[in-house]
This record gives C-alpha cells, sequence and structure tokens, in this order.
C-alpha cells in the first residue's frame, strides 16, 4: 500500500463537499512496477494501480480500472506480460473477497 485518500475530505477541503463517502487506496508490487517502468513508460500514467471504495445507494462499491486493455499491449514481453497478469488477477481475487464480507 502506497496511500490512501479519504476523497470526500479532500474534495470538502476544496470548497466541493460530496454526500457519499470515497476511499482511493494505491496499491504498488515494486518488481513488476519497475519492469513496467523500463519497458513501457508511457503507462506509468496507469500507476500504481487505484482501488477504490465508495458508497451508492445505500451499497458499498469496491472498483478498478480493467487491466487488461494495458495487458494485452505488453504482451510482447512474456515475463512481465505473466507477472503483472498474475498481480490483476491476485487484486480481483481480493476485491471478490472484500466484497463477500460487505
Amino acid at each position: 500500500m502506497l496511500q490512501t485518500y479519504v476523497y470526500h475530505e479532500i474534495v470538502e477541503s476544496k470548497g466541493f463537499p460530496i454526500k457519499r463517502k470515497v476511499f482511493i487506496y494505491e496499491i504498488c508490487q515494486a518488481k513488476t512496477a519497475a519492469a513496467m517502468l523500463t519497458d513501457f513508460p508511457h503507462f506509468s500514467i496507469f500507476m500504481p494501480c487505484k482501488l477504490a471504495i465508495y458508497e451508492d445507494n445505500g451499497n458499498t462499491i469496491i472498483s478498478t480500472m480493467n487491466m487488461e486493455i494495458m495487458l494485452k499491449a505488453i504482451g510482447s514481453n512474456q515475463e512481465l506480460h505473466k507477472e503483472a497478469t498474475t498481480l490483476f488477477n491476485k487484486l480481483k481475487l481480493l476485491m471478490n473477497s472484500l466484497t463477500e464480507k460487505l
């Protein structure tokens, strides 16, 4: 975990309060991040991976960006593709596990 943002408090401090609670977590696996930045620096805009948790109509939603498009684009580096795919799959498992506990 790199950083946690209590986003509803951040935007409220800027004068724009919102009614829902929004939390954003930045997560990183340094080995894979280093390989990605070495071979595909144009993907740095998508890093680190973010996990968002927010309220919507009384429900708690857990989301992240769909990394499958990015994973297809790095297919030329098979080792990195495998590592990144494994991490994305673990992130999806974590999200599913958290969802089951809600």
